[in-house]
């Protein structure tokens, strides 16, 4: 029973408050998004994109065929850090990510 209690909740989509109003950003919106920026970078082939979002935290898995010859950890953080940065800059959150 209490493990039922304090499993985290997964939502469909999160509400973000700030001084000029409220966002709501939908799950869609963001595998969208990050789906571009996997395109952009373009060393995974068929890449599946599942977000999961939760009261205060947003979690992403990307899975995907890795390009043969390319240096996967160095792009892989590349890519992490352009999908914080897109988020910042592209939702216009205020929030961590």
């Amino acid at each position: 029973m209490i493990v039922v209690l304090f499993y985290p909740r997964t939502y469909m989509d999160v509400q973000l408050t700030s001084n000029n109003g409220d966002l709501t950003l939908k799950k869609s919106a963001i595998e969208g998004f990050v789906g571009e920026k996997v395109k952009e970078n373009d060393y995974l082939k068929n890449s599946k994109i599942a977000v999961s979002l939760f009261k205060n935290k947003i979690k992403i898995d990307i899975k995907g065929e890795i390009v043969p010859r390319v240096e996967v950890a160095q792009k892989a953080q590349v890519l992490e850090q352009e999908i914080i940065e897109g988020l910042k800059s592209f939702f216009g959150l205020e929030h961590t990510v």
